[in-house]
């Protein structure tokens, strides 16, 4: 279980609207390697990111805030439904349809951390109670 990156030969600190990472997330177990192109959050992405998932309590919120982000940060991935047709990657409403696993490695590598979405909630619920 290794997601396996592919960056650009020179690293860059700034992360313009043009800069791809490529990466290749590899599950075992049956489950189908992913593939996929995206581009990282800069800090104030990140920012803006953690404001949005505040401002909406519980694992919902931190759900709908995170599958929002990737919408706009996965370039492309090749992902299928069941009946084999790609998943849109630009479409929160599918994107709430994935396996947690998936979308948990996937929000991993675009905002560059480790932590998963349930996490996240019980560290924002601890935080407001």
């Amino acid at each position: 279980m290794s997601d396996k990156k592919t960056q650009p030969e020179k690293k860059e600190f700034y992360f313009g609207d043009e800069y791809v990472v490529s990466a290749k997330i590899a599950f075992g177990n049956g489950f189908p390697d992913v593939n996929l192109k995206y581009k990282p959050l800069n800090i104030f992405q990140s920012s803006q990111l953690a404001d949005s998932v505040m401002k909406l309590r519980g694992i919902e919120g931190a759900m709908a805030a995170n599958t929002e982000m990737m919408s706009k940060h996965l370039v492309e991935w090749d992902v299928k439904k069941p009946d084999g047709s790609a998943v849109d990657p630009h479409n929160p409403e599918e994107l709430r349809k994935m396996s947690p696993k998936l979308l948990t490695r996937v929000g991993n590598l675009i905002r560059g951390d480790s932590s998963t979405l349930e996490q996240d909630a019980r560290e924002l619920d601890s935080l407001k109670n």
